[in-house]
């Protein structure tokens, strides 16, 4: 048996690689977006190479192949989706324009929202003339008003296709209460343009993306969902078609940023949207549960963003429910995940207005990349200021694979950043990594504080490509926690995806009372409760048959959107049981609701007169699966650590002297072992930077731990 799990980066593709024996392997190779197969099958046959089989051979043998990507992202930043049509209920064609109140704020940086003179809502993704009305109405109960006008559907679906759309996204006034209306302009769509003929078109109805209340994110979730599925569908059709060219037959399993996967042919666009950073969290979490660690920070830094997330009692507990995607508001339960534009590649530049000096959030990528690269980069990164200040050995970037020439990046530093400064290229080097330690603490610190926890509670795990090298800096802001470094720290997300079962999550909305607020007694129709919740396990039995798992070790858990009544906010409440059999059961459930509002909201704010309701139903159906263990490991070797000492190197721990440093060869260090700052630790895919004050211990899982001295 082998797994194959990737993870497409904006700058790296990483692959961790598994066989039967309990072997496993990284692999990673620049990202090529012209061509994501390039180098998908480069990370693979790096990572095939360390375990000694041939990729043709790790194909034949492969169990599951699992997914990560950046697509989704890279759309709508780059605007490069398809013109889109959208049909919504006649008078409703305005709700993209309106938005909401907050929506000129959505997706901007706090910077950002402070000019209020200069800050714009979101830019629709369809035009004004790309968006009809046709005649229906739906009430709120989901009772039809008015029947549908078929021979108006018609006059405007032909209007959108003369208009040059080339997608057809449905959404009309409450489908997520009726889609009678909604499934049948999608069929009449199918009749005018059918799959056989080259004018058809993808459909995407809005209550099967999202079938929750709230009609503009309802509807801007359906458009992301059809803006980002076209690039998202060529790259997952060249990708199986060169993987199966090399021996590869298993089919893609896509990572969802819900936490779940399921093969692409059962996976919606917008699914796949941050799953990279969501598969890291899922991994760390398992790793946090080995380690018998409740409270730990995630922190990735790759080469583009920087990514942040929490675990709380070693599980991700924090979901958004309404998150921004791009700068577009949509309504699909998310794992928490922050991100900011901090990484390697991330770019400097001088300020001619402020004359300061000011780090990303722009970032080089990884073509043409850093000017160390040599592939026609002039611009300053991060990556070039760790590589002139002696972080980085030149020589082993990639494991040896892509050499770093250090004069192209002091040379890029003296002409973008020292020479308008009027410092030494030592000192604006030191000058960028100190503020891209500090954005990036600030936005740990951030994450942290602003949800109540104090941050010195905390456990950093550190990973990513450039993470590592730069943990201790940004961890410093947390007041010096225990830093854990992992052996797959390069390619963390691609192991997290490893972890993440094969399940699915299912939503379905309906408002309903569940304690009358004058009485204090339950109203809930049992029921109805009961049969709402049984139409979501059928349609799970039937995914996971149609996937090959076995509905029968399936786990279910229920999840239920509750508030008091007259409130505006929802408060998640995992249910006792997916069935409500008695009363008694109801009560449960009021004191589970009860509890997590007081955590979440304060006990002060409580509103038991106003009854309590629910409006969302969400059900999550997994399988269990075995995860690659991590066996603790004896040193079989007793010699001092500094006998693993390579050489010697100038580093600039600070800007004025560099210190000459030992360099550890990482790969050499056993269990046990000590190492006390300052050091840096070279592998083969990560440097760890142990500044003076630190001192790093190896456990016994081969983790690299930083403390305080």
């Amino acid at each position: 048996m082998r797994t194959v799990d990737l993870d497409i980066g904006g700058t790296f593709t990483d692959c961790f690689l598994t066989d039967g024996d309990g072997r496993w392997a990284m692999g990673k190779a620049p990202t090529t977006r012209y061509d994501v197969s390039i180098g998908v099958t480069g990370a693979i046959a790096d990572a095939a190479e360390r375990l000694g089989v041939s990729i043709e051979r790790a194909g034949a043998e492969l169990e599951s192949l699992r997914y990560t990507t950046t697509i989704g992202l890279n759309a709508i930043l780059e605007g490069t989706g398809p013109k889109i049509g959208l049909i919504t209920t006649h008078g409703f064609t305005d709700v993209l324009k309106i938005g909401r109140a907050r929506s000129w704020v959505d997706g901007r940086r706090v910077t950002e929202v402070r000019n209020k003179a200069g800050v714009r809502k979101p830019p629709p993704l369809v035009g004004d003339r790309l968006i009809v009305g046709v005649r229906e109405r739906v009430d709120g109960q989901g009772n039809v008003v008015l029947a549908l006008d078929e021979h108006h559907v018609v006059r405007q679906v032909h209007k959108l296709v003369d208009e040059g759309a080339r997608a057809f996204v449905v959404a009309l006034l409450w489908s997520s209460m009726n889609p009678a209306h909604e499934l049948r302009v999608g069929e009449i769509i199918e009749s005018l343009f059918p799959a056989r003929f080259l004018g058809a078109m993808p459909i995407v109805l809005a209550h099967e993306i999202s079938p929750t209340l709230g009609e503009y994110p309802r509807t801007q979730s359906a458009i992301v969902n059809a803006y980002i599925e076209r690039d998202l569908r060529e790259e997952l059709d060249d990708l199986g078609n060169k993987l199966r060219d090399v021996g590869f037959s298993r089919p893609v399993i896509c990572v969802h940023n819900t936490g779940t996967s399921a093969k692409a042919s059962r996976t919606a666009a917008i699914n796949t949207y941050g799953s990279g950073p969501i598969a890291g969290l899922l991994g760390g979490a398992h790793l946090a549960q080995m380690y018998g660690l409740d409270n730990v920070v995630l922190t990735d830094m790759g080469g583009t963003s920087f990514d942040v997330g929490l675990l709380i009692r070693g599980k991700p507990e924090f979901y958004a429910y309404r998150p921004v995607i791009g700068r577009y508001f949509v309504s699909l339960p998310m794992l928490e995940i922050a991100t900011i534009g901090a990484g390697g590649g991330s770019i400097a530049r001088f300020d001619e207005i402020s004359r300061h000096l000011r780090v990303g959030p722009q970032s080089a990528g990884a073509h043409p990349g850093p000017a160390a690269y040599g592939q026609g980069g002039r611009e300053p990164t991060v990556t070039d200021a760790d590589l002139v200040l002696g972080y980085l050995n030149p020589e082993r970037f990639l494991g040896g694979r892509m050499r770093l020439d250090v004069e192209r990046s002091r040379a890029a530093i003296e002409r973008r950043l020292a020479g308008p400064l009027g410092v030494s290229v030592p000192e604006a080097a030191h000058m960028v990594r100190g503020i891209i330690d500090g954005t990036m603490g600030n936005e740990v610190f951030n994450e942290l504080a602003l949800k109540g926890f104090d941050p010195r509670d905390f456990t950093v795990f550190a990973y990513g490509g450039a993470g590592p090298t730069h943990a201790a800096g940004y961890a410093a802001a947390l007041g010096s926690p225990t830093i854990h470094a992992f052996r797959l720290s390069p390619v963390f997300c691609a192991y997290g995806s490893s972890t993440a079962e094969i399940s699915h999550l299912y939503q379905r909305a309906e408002r309903l009372a569940l304690i009358d607020g004058g009485s204090g007694e339950v109203v809930a129709d049992l029921d109805h409760i009961n049969a709402l919740v049984q139409g979501l396990l059928e349609m799970a039995e039937l995914d996971l048959a149609d996937e090959g798992a076995d509905p029968g070790s399936a786990v279910a858990t229920l999840e239920l959107q509750m508030r008091y009544g007259s409130q505006l906010n929802f408060t998640p409440v995992p249910a006792p049981s997916t069935t409500l059999r008695s009363v008694q059961d109801v009560r449960t459930l009021r004191a589970a609701f009860e509890s997590a509002y007081a955590r979440l909201w304060g006990p002060a704010t409580a509103f038991p007169q106003g009854g309590i309701e629910v409006e969302t139903f969400r059900l999550r159906v997994s399988v269990p699966k075995a995860t690659i263990p991590f066996p603790e490991t004896r040193a079989n070797r007793r010699p001092a650590p500094s006998e693993t000492i390579r050489a010697h190197r100038d580093v600039f721990w600070s800007p004025q002297q560099p210190t000459s440093t030992p360099i550890y060869e990482g790969d050499a260090l056993q269990p046990g072992d000590v190492v006390s700052g300052p050091a840096i630790v070279e592998s083969d895919n990560a440097t760890l930077a142990v500044p003076a004050d630190r001192v790093m211990t190896v456990d016994a899982f081969g983790s690299q731990v930083i403390t305080t001295e």
